[in-house]
């Protein structure tokens, strides 16, 4: 059984803030929000989980919208290296028939913008003495 890695996911306060403060950008539809943003320390992709009690009743749905985020992401976390990515749970959620799904399709768009915003990276110059 694979286990979502303690490094593949956002743990602290302060890394979903930094997401919510300054996301690159954001995607969404009825059902759920997609927030990016981009890290400097590169690796790989993180994912945080917002399963909200005010739109996911019970803990059997709120569980299950985090399984299928988890494993949607962790199929497709190879295109997104270097961001760290919100998914929160909207009103419709359980509306989804199947979020896994949804959130197959919205996978490849997220990489498609990330490569397109990502900055450019640049290799740190070599610093040279003053000569005297």
């Amino acid at each position: 059984m694979h286990r979502f890695q303690r490094e593949q996911r956002l743990i602290r306060k302060s890394d979903y803030d930094k997401v919510f403060e300054q996301p690159f950008f954001k995607f969404g539809n009825q059902h759920l929000l997609v927030l990016v943003r981009f890290r400097s320390e590169g690796g790989d992709g993180r994912l945080g989980l917002i399963a909200s009690k005010k739109h996911l009743k019970s803990s059997v749905a709120r569980n299950r919208f985090k399984r299928e985020a988890r494993e949607s992401f962790r199929t497709q976390q190879t295109q997104l290296t270097e961001c760290d990515v919100v998914v929160m749970s909207r009103a419709k959620s359980l509306e989804c028939p199947s979020l896994f799904h949804e959130l197959s399709g919205l996978w490849p768009k997220v990489a498609k913008r990330c490569q397109k915003i990502r900055p450019a990276r640049t290799e740190p110059v070599e610093q040279v003495a003053p000569s005297q």
